[in-house]
């Protein structure tokens, strides 16, 4: 399972009885000190000794700064009193729980005072030898102090067991957390896509069906016809593709069907995409002024940008086919440099609808636009949209040609 990282692990004073240990200690000195005192109710100094180290040993379990200097200060009393039975117990069990629980320095401090404490206690109040005396105290106090060593790796090793269980679950979290968010992503991503494919290529054909209802001409018709192909067979091969994707099917596109586009079409070239939105917009009676600056050079720049600035036009066009005034519709498409300061500039821009016809920014185009928002920053550029002083509705956005170079400040 690893250690548990560093910032993590339980210092030395956070080391703490559990709760049980810590109660059963405080009714062990309670009853010790209880018994003790009826045999020495005539002693005023043998019951504060008592009462003393009753209380070292109730609050050394809550915390070794009360408990500890309790104890010698019954050690003291009992050196100069005599009082030597009552102090034996509670520095054992002090001793112990001290080691245990308290920081290093505090507990080699109590080491040296508890020794020293009963060891002249025993020498001047017992008819053992200095020597013997020396041996007893150091005997009672190691001995605790191993019990308490022993305890202490205990406790920690249960501490560090908590946190790193605590920290699996933290990853577990964060790890549900993530593949959440890469699921919101990928819904939100497919979700604008079929939005482009669903937005552009429907809005084709209802907007020619539509106009198609008043024509006579049997050229008009077929033009239509020929349109409404185009737009069917665009939007069957995009989907399937996002269907591939989302199945994880590898090789793209094989193939073709009769009368829609096959392999060769599918890997057709940005520009010739970009063209291709402006003819169709053409066939619907739109007039367009396509600006395809070699600059750009829209085919020979790698990574998402070629096909962010297809989107961008695709979708500014299809608001435009269902929104805009009567006028020209102008794509301007525009490049600068190579590497991480080189980008993408493109730039659609149409009438605004006479007062009273519509808008050219309802719900439905905000919605895709929002939606191309967020591709265009995926891609790490920046796009704006709104109406400009001249009477016209303009759709802006800049890539840069390496994705890892994101531009500052609102594209102009």
């Amino acid at each position: 399972m690893g250690t548990p990282d560093a910032t993590h692990r339980p210092p030395q004073v956070a080391v703490r009885l559990p709760a049980v240990a810590t109660a059963a200690l405080a009714a062990v000195a309670a009853v010790s000190t209880v018994d003790d005192l009826r045999f020495a109710s005539g002693d005023p100094a043998r019951v504060l000794v008592l009462v003393l180290a009753g209380l070292s040993l109730a609050f050394v379990g809550l915390t070794p700064w009360a408990g500890v200097p309790l104890l010698w200060l019954a050690l003291v009393l009992s050196a100069v009193t005599g009082a030597v039975a009552p102090v034996l117990l509670p520095v054992a069990l002090v001793t112990c729980v001290t080691q245990a629980t308290a920081p290093r320095w505090l507990s080699l401090m109590h080491l040296g005072a508890a020794t020293v404490g009963v060891l002249v206690t025993l020498a001047r109040h017992t008819e053992l030898s200095t020597s013997s005396a020396l041996w007893g105290a150091a005997l009672l106090v190691l001995v605790a102090a191993a019990v308490g060593e022993l305890l202490r790796w205990v406790l920690v090793a249960r501490r560090q067991q908590a946190v790193m269980r605590e920290e699996a679950r933290r990853r577990e979290e964060a790890h549900r957390v993530a593949v959440e968010q890469v699921r919101q992503q990928e819904r939100a991503a497919l979700a604008r896509a079929l939005h482009d494919v669903v937005a552009s290529e429907l809005t084709v054909i209802a907007t020619s069906i539509g106009a198609a209802r008043t024509e006579v001409d049997r050229d008009r018709w077929e033009e239509t016809l020929q349109v409404v192909d185009e737009a069917s067979s665009a939007a069957l091969l995009e989907l399937r593709e996002l269907l591939e994707v989302a199945t994880d099917r590898p090789g793209g596109v094989v193939g073709g069907t009769p009368g829609h586009r096959g392999e060769d079409e599918a890997r057709e070239l940005p520009s010739d995409r970009v063209a291709r939105l402006a003819g169709t917009a053409r066939k619907l009676g739109r007039e367009v002024e396509l600006q395809l600056d070699p600059s750009s050079r829209l085919d020979q720049t790698p990574g998402p940008g070629p096909e962010t600035v297809v989107r961008v036009v695709r979708e500014a066009i299809t608001n435009a086919i269902r929104h805009a005034g009567p006028g020209p519709i102008r794509v301007v498409v525009t490049g600068s440099g190579d590497g991480p300061s080189g980008e993408l500039r493109v730039e659609v821009s149409s009438p605004l609808a006479e007062p009273g016809t519509g808008t050219p920014f309802d719900d439905g185009a905000r919605r895709g636009l929002a939606g191309l928002r967020t591709s265009v920053e995926d891609a790490g550029g920046e796009l704006g949209a709104g109406a400009t002083e001249d009477g016209k509705w303009q759709v802006r956005a800049r890539v840069p040609r390496d994705p890892a170079a994101a531009p500052h400040g609102r594209p102009g």
